[in-house]
């Protein structure tokens, strides 16, 4: 089935007391502005027609932030009795002709634009009435709901809140509710107190790589077999050790430990596609993880950047080709596997020489920073690892 795209609206809970934290939750700093400024940015940005904010605590003073932020203010005096009067009151507010709308907390304030656009093409595509952004096996924020609901919502005494009220509408029609999976750890991610805070402000500093969960639901998506995983595994094993060498030979110049480990677990996450390696780039760029996704299109080949320092992608680029499957290999054992699948294309295998030639001269690059050879030390960790098993190329 397909319907129509929207409109989408959005409802924003800021009504508040922040009683957990030391300070007012919408108005805590977060990334150059305020926190409640960021999530009605990200909800504008990836196609939310009317964002409506519900405030109550502080309305006097977070009513002028919100309406600079591009968003409507909801007043809601008796936001006392609890978050789901809140988001009564934002449905109360919202625009006869929407379509669906979303319903975000202000404190979930790192939820990718990329997923809340996932969620609109999904609701394209179904006939659901609710939509759950999961991650992995976890519903999170912002679920998506018709408004074709907002009578029920309006209607509901809320004594188990919106949760309750949506679990009763899957018990009696499952068919209604769907979730879409998302490589979005921050939908799950909140900060009701201070320490939550900081952990807020850390994954705002690494929005553009994946950690290892969010690795693990990018290969989900894309649908990456288990032997091409174990593959990822074992490059990012080499990738890490040359990176460790690189960086304490050039401490002036160092790399990013978390990017290359990101980048070599899931550089083959589109193995079989055409060009896979742009393929997987293009997936991660669709996904918000910038920070990697040049290094994932470049592993095929890659030219040496010769009198610049060793880069992370030069580290993932050699450690995949010093990786075959779970095995380590040399240059010229790896290549010559690749020759071998092309022996009767002359054209193929000129340009397989050529990409062996250039990643020689990444290898030398990178042994003359280490003094030492690469390919031993590749060998010695993936043999220490117990990496023997033959997997994907």
């Amino acid at each position: 089935m397909v319907r129509s795209a929207g409109p989408f609206d959005a409802v924003v809970l800021a009504a508040g007391l922040s009683s957990r934290m030391d300070g007012f939750k919408p108005l805590y700093p977060l990334g150059g502005g305020l926190v409640i400024e960021r999530v009605i940015g990200m909800l504008l940005e990836a196609g939310a027609r009317e964002v409506v904010a519900v405030i109550g605590h502080q309305a006097e003073v977070l009513a002028p932030v919100v309406a600079s932020a591009g968003a409507r203010a909801a007043i809601h005096p008796n936001f006392a009795q609890g978050m789901f009067s809140s988001i009564q009151a934002g449905a109360r507010a919202l625009r006869k002709d929407a379509a669906a709308f979303f319903v975000l907390p202000a404190d979930i304030p790192l939820v990718r634009m990329q997923t809340v656009r996932r969620l609109m093409r999904a609701w394209t595509e179904s006939d659901a009435r609710v939509l759950h952004p999961r991650f992995l096996a976890t519903r999170g924020h912002p679920p998506l709901l018709s408004a074709e609901l907002t009578p029920s919502i309006l209607d509901s005494g809320g004594s188990r809140g919106l949760r309750g009220l949506l679990e009763d509408l899957e018990s009696a029609r499952p068919g209604e509710v769907l979730d879409v999976a998302v490589a979005d750890a921050n939908i799950l991610a909140d900060m009701d107190t201070e320490p939550a805070y900081r952990e807020i402000l850390r994954r705002l500093e690494r929005l553009g790589t994946p950690d290892a969960r969010e690795c693990a639901a990018i290969m989900d998506l894309a649908g990456t077999p288990e032997r091409t995983r174990r593959h990822g595994e074992a490059t990012a094993l080499a990738a890490l050790t040359v990176a460790r060498g690189v960086n304490a030979a050039q401490p002036d110049a160092p790399l990013d430990l978390e990017r290359i480990e990101a980048a070599a677990k899931v550089h083959d996450l589109a193995k079989g596609q055409r060009r896979h390696e742009e393929a997987g780039g293009e997936f991660l760029r669709e996904l918000g993880f910038t920070d990697i996704a040049q290094a994932v299109a470049g592993h095929k080949d890659m030219a040496p950047n010769e009198g610049a320092p060793v880069s992370e992608a030069e580290v993932v680029f050699i450690a995949d080709k010093l990786t075959a499957g779970t095995e380590p290999v040399t240059l010229e054992e790896r290549y010559a596997r690749v020759l071998e699948r092309h022996a009767g294309d002359l054209e193929a295998c000129d340009a397989i020489r050529g990409r062996l030639t250039r990643a020689r001269r990444v290898l030398e690059r990178i042994e003359e920073r280490l003094g030492g050879a690469l390919e031993r030390l590749v060998r010695s960790t993936l043999e220490a690892a117990g990496c023997d098993a033959q997997g994907e190329n």
